[in-house]
C-alpha cells in the first residue's frame, strides 16, 4: 500500500471507530434517562396509599425488566480497543510508517466489525429498556386510577358551650 493511502486508510479506519464509540456512549447516556423517567413513574405508581392492584404488579416487575435492560447496556459487550494486528512480532521489526499505519488500519476495520456486533446488542437492550419503561408509564396510569378503598370519614360531634 502506498503511505499516502496507508496514512488515509488508517485515519479513516480510526474515524470509523471513534464513531462508534460515540454511539455506545450514547446509548449508555440516554439509558439512563430513560431509566430516570421509569423511577420517577414507578415512585409515584407506589405510594403507600397505592392500591396493590394487577397494575401496581405489572408496573413494578416491568420497572425491574427496564432496570435489567440498563444494567445489560452498561455491562461489558466484548468491546474491542486493540487495533494492532501482528506488530510486536519479531519478524516484523523492519516496518515503514506506512505498512504500520496499514495494520493499525486494519486492526481498526477488524475490532470496527466486533464493536458494531456489540451495538446491535446495545440496540436490543436499549429498545428493550424503551418498551418496558413505557409499560411502566402505561401499568402506572392504571395502577393510580384503581383506589385504594378509603376508610370512611367517622363523625366527629363538637359541642360548643357558650359563657
Amino acid at each position: 500500500m502506498e503511505p499516502g493511502v496507508a496514512k488515509i486508510f488508517y485515519e479513516e479506519s480510526l474515524a470509523e471507530r471513534r464513531a462508534l464509540d460515540g454511539v455506545r456512549d450514547k446509548y449508555r447516556s440516554n439509558s439512563v434517562a430513560i431509566l430516570a423517567l421509569g423511577t420517577g413513574v414507578t415512585t409515584l405508581a407506589g405510594f403507600a396509599n397505592s392500591a396493590r392492584s394487577i397494575w401496581w404488579w405489572a408496573t413494578v416487575i416491568a420497572y425491574v425488566i427496564s432496570v435489567l435492560a440498563v444494567m445489560y447496556i452498561y455491562w461489558p459487550h466484548g468491546w474491542n480497543r486493540n487495533s494492532v494486528n501482528d506488530l510486536t512480532k519479531p519478524q516484523n521489526t523492519t516496518l515503514t510508517e506506512a505498512q504500520v499505519q496499514e495494520e493499525m488500519g486494519k486492526g481498526h476495520q477488524s475490532a470496527f466489525d466486533i464493536n458494531l456486533r456489540c451495538i446491535n446488542r446495545l440496540a436490543n437492550g436499549y429498545r428493550t429498556a424503551m418498551a418496558f419503561v413505557a409499560l411502566v408509564v402505561v401499568f402506572s396510569m392504571f395502577a393510580m386510577s384503581v383506589q385504594s378503598p378509603e376508610k370512611p370519614a367517622q363523625e366527629v360531634n363538637v359541642h360548643m358551650k357558650g359563657n
